[in-house]
């Protein structure tokens, strides 16, 4: 399965985001899947925000799973705005959510799949089950 991954990234510390980031890459590629993750797409810098989400669509449709990680209540555009997308082509959308978090948004409510983590090394271990 291809499997997309998103989560808020505006605001965050870019190289603690980007080496977790590559935690959950490894993980899900270790169980056979395909990943994208924009953190890594090429020249994502140097495009503009309309472009970006231009490019998260087109790997949206490529894609068979929207993987949305939810680690803070602090939304992202963004990402709601791939997940209107991801809900809107019938994708399949599993929302990984730290378990403190849980009832500060209804986006666990729209999707086929939760996960509901208490740690990274949680969220790590859990995301395995990804069939």
């Amino acid at each position: 399965m291809k499997i997309f991954v998103g989560q808020k990234v505006t605001g965050e510390n870019s190289e603690k985001l980007k080496k977790f980031s590559n935690k959950i890459i490894k993980a899900l590629e270790k169980k056979g899947h395909s990943v994208y993750c924009n953190l890594f797409g090429k020249g994502i810098d140097e495009r503009s925000p309309k472009e970006q989400m231009a490019n998260a669509f087109r790997e949206i449709d490529s894609s068979d799973i929207f993987l949305a990680i939810i680690k803070n209540n602090k939304k992202s555009e963004r990402m709601i705005m791939e997940i209107g997308y991801v809900i809107a082509r019938g994708k399949r959308l599993i929302v990984a959510i730290k378990s403190k978090f849980k009832d500060s948004t209804y986006i666990p409510e729209m999707a086929n799949d939760v996960i509901i983590f208490e740690s990274d090394r949680d969220l790590l271990n859990k995301l395995k089950e990804i069939k």
